[in-house]
């Protein structure tokens, strides 16, 4: 994997948040692929719409970083600090985010099947139209997690604390709901509330 220069990753994020800020008519979308971003700190940075697949981010600091829409299918997220981050619409599939930390986290349609978070502290986050499937989150708590038309279809629950987790999950497209055995793991796992939603037609 490829080591990045620290100061051109800071002038290639100036560009990148100028392009955001500007709707596109100015600066560039920052797009990197394969890259050694490990123990960066981008906390509160303006990643909106950034393409980053491969990009080895472990221990990296993305606190209350806007990652609307980012692009990290088969990135590296080991104990990274995502915390309060905005990862709507964004891309994760096939992550490696085990340990990391994304307490309070809004994860509102956000894809993440067959991404590894096992041990990840996911408390607080919300979970509305997120795509968990096959998902490995063994061990993982998500205390007081908002479900929301979750879709957690073959995710892996060993160990898993859902205390106080609460909402509704959808089975995956196609699949019945009587097939799907999320609800009764969360329930056992000490999740509150929790059904399956009417798919809307």
């Amino acid at each position: 994997m490829t080591s990045f220069d620290r100061d051109k990753l800071a002038t290639l994020l100036a560009e990148h948040e100028l392009w955001v800020t500007s709707v596109g008519s100015q600066g560039n979308q920052l797009r990197l692929a394969g890259v050694d971003l490990a123990v960066a700190d981008l906390a509160g940075r303006d990643l909106t719409e950034a393409q980053l697949p491969g990009v080895n981010l472990a221990r990296a600091n993305l606190a209350e970083a806007d990652l609307t829409a980012i692009e990290l299918t088969g990135a590296t997220l080991v104990l990274a600090d995502l915390s309060s981050a905005r990862l709507v619409k964004a891309t994760l599939d096939r992550v490696i985010a085990s340990r990391a930390t994304l307490i309070g986290a809004d994860l509102t349609r956000c894809s993440l099947i067959e991404a590894d978070l096992t041990d990840a502290l996911l408390d607080g986050v919300t979970l509305r139209g997120t795509l968990l499937l096959g998902t490995n989150l063994s061990g993982a708590r998500m205390s007081g997690a908002l479900l929301d038309r979750t879709t957690m279809t073959g995710a892996i629950l060993n160990g898993i604390d859902a205390t106080g987790a609460h909402g509704s999950l959808l089975p995956a497209p196609g699949a019945a709901a009587y097939h799907d055995d999320s609800v009764n793991l969360l329930r056992a796992a000490g999740a509150g509330p929790v059904e399956f939603a009417k798919r809307r037609v």
